[in-house]
């Protein structure tokens, strides 16, 4: 008989029912326990990377230098050499207050540094906290979003998949790093 044709029981699962942690298996709470282990480790790491930052520390600038170097040329009127390893250069050591061995290189379209040329108005660490909350509140929005599509999944593993996906590696990289993934995952889900 193939596993198709086998006849499911399924049983109604109610999204708005709270879990009893003490009917759950031991297994369930020690892999919780783990988790919320890790997501402290993870948010200390956060923490110290983004003080580095907020402290101009030698070489923590992360990809979003270049996006506030490339907003900072083409806001001057010096679009043109968005990708002379020169200019960007000396662009990217004028506008950040710490030091850094090697300049990172603009990868995005010229239309893209536009998007940056506002933030270029600030200082290198208020531009990166303004980005850095947006991506975060961008974060947040996707993953509300998410949410909405998870609602017929039981509310303790949902808020346990959420958690993760907003702790994960990635997600906290795309905030500290100042990278544009979210902003290219939106503009997926958006469009």
């Amino acid at each position: 008989m193939r596993l198709s044709r086998l006849p499911l029981k399924r049983r109604a699962v109610d999204p708005r029912r709270k879990v009893n942690v003490r009917q759950l298996p031991a297994v369930t709470v020690a892999l919780a326990a783990a988790a919320s282990i890790a997501a402290a480790g993870t948010m200390a790491i956060f923490g110290v990377v983004l003080s580095r930052i907020a402290a101009s520390s030698y070489n923590f600038t992360g990809d979003f230098l270049s996006f506030y170097a490339a907003g900072y040329l083409v806001r001057t009127g010096e679009g043109v050499h968005l990708y002379d390893p020169g200019v960007v250069d000396a662009a990217q050591r004028l506008l950040y207050p710490g030091g850094f061995d090697e300049t990172v290189g603009y990868p995005l379209p010229v239309f893209a540094a536009w998007l940056f040329a506002p933030l270029s108005y600030l200082p290198f660490t208020g531009a990166f906290f303004v980005y850095a909350t947006m991506t975060a509140a961008l974060l947040a929005g996707l993953l509300y979003l998410l949410a909405g599509q998870l609602a017929d999944v039981p509310r303790g593993p949902r808020l346990l998949f959420l958690t993760c996906a907003a702790l994960a590696l990635p997600s906290l990289a795309t905030i500290v790093f100042g990278q544009v993934d979210l902003i290219a995952l939106a503009g997926l889900v958006g469009g």
